[in-house]
């Protein structure tokens, strides 16, 4: 009898040990598996003329996709093991049915609709043609209020009235201006009493010794992570400019920001004057999930970050 109990404990603890392997390996194959990315494009000197092309796979093509642009189009196909996602999918022949004996269907109940339409206008006509045939006589005691009501005496005090009306209504809408001026004034005062109160606030958040060491973590932390995962092959060459010479600017800035990064084999060539894009990208490169996961737990076992996050919870503008 002990000996079946043992045997059975056997089965099932080598069952487990086996589940647990096989969620050991899928864990390693999502962290250390390489997510592989291609990418190229190219302009003729405007934006109509850019094409542009990226595929990626991950976890032995089980997870693939594609995304281009030509002719002014996006186009994007992503397949998720048998399953297909995009834009580029052909449409079965089913569906064509249907919607071909939708249009048929729709002339007829159109030509149902202007037949009734048809029978209800005359039937208005003749009842509006009625109406206008039909005429109300004055009734004899509205004369005699006109009559009455056309005295000199009772013209002069409805002049008054009128007068008066007018000054009490140009007083009104003063008195409304008036208030409406006060009340924008006061909730002014009131949003630069709250901005100043936000400002202090946010001004001992930022200037508070565990918080600058925390942001100093994660720039050095977020530095080593883009340099890990920045493209293995990588070339640029640009001739842009924009409309507006500002926004020229602006790009430009933003590449200066990641020039550090892809500085050795870039050539950008800014244009003020004209409005231009031309060039070739071709960038291949692989991420790999550990790096990020590298990433938070590094930032999970500084002390100064957790001080901060609970910080960041508590704190209300």
């Amino acid at each position: 009898m002990i000996h079946i109990f043992l045997l059975i404990l056997k089965i099932l603890g080598m069952i487990l040990l086996g589940i647990l392997a096989l969620l050991l390996l899928v864990i390693l194959l999502v962290l250390f598996n390489p997510f592989s990315y291609r990418a190229e494009g190219t302009s003729d000197g405007s934006v109509d003329s850019a094409q542009a092309k990226a595929v990626f796979h991950w976890l032995f093509h089980l997870i693939s996709g594609t995304v281009s642009y030509k002719e002014s189009r996006f186009h994007w196909h992503i397949r998720l093991a048998w399953k297909h996602f995009g834009n580029d999918i052909p449409v079965p022949s089913s569906s064509h049915q249907e919607e071909e004996s939708s249009e048929n269907t729709v002339p007829s109940s159109l030509h149902h609709k202007e037949d009734s339409a048809d029978d209800v206008i005359p039937d208005t006509f003749h009842q509006e043609k009625k109406n206008r045939d039909t005429i109300v006589p004055d009734a004899p005691h509205q004369t005699e209020k006109k009559r009455i009501s056309s005295s000199p005496y009772q013209q002069q005090t409805q002049a008054d009235s009128e007068s008066k009306s007018r000054i009490e209504r140009w007083w009104e809408k003063v008195r409304t201006i008036a208030e409406k001026i006060k009340c924008t004034f006061a909730r002014f005062c009131d949003k630069i009493r709250a901005l100043r109160k936000k400002k202090e606030k946010l001004t001992a958040f930022l200037t508070c010794e565990p918080h600058k060491k925390c942001f100093s973590k994660v720039i050095c932390e977020g530095k080593k992570f883009l340099f890990r995962i920045r493209p293995k092959k990588f070339l640029l060459k640009i001739h842009f400019g924009f409309e507006d010479p500002s926004v020229t600017g602006y790009v430009l800035a933003g590449l200066s920001m990641v020039y550090p990064l892809i500085g050795e084999h870039t050539d950008i060539t800014p244009d003020f004057e004209n409005q231009v894009l031309q060039g070739k990208l071709s960038a291949r490169g692989k991420l790999r999930i550990i790096h990020l996961a590298v990433l938070i737990l590094k930032l999970l076992a500084d002390k100064n970050v957790r001080i901060t996050y609970q910080h960041f919870k508590k704190i209300k503008l």
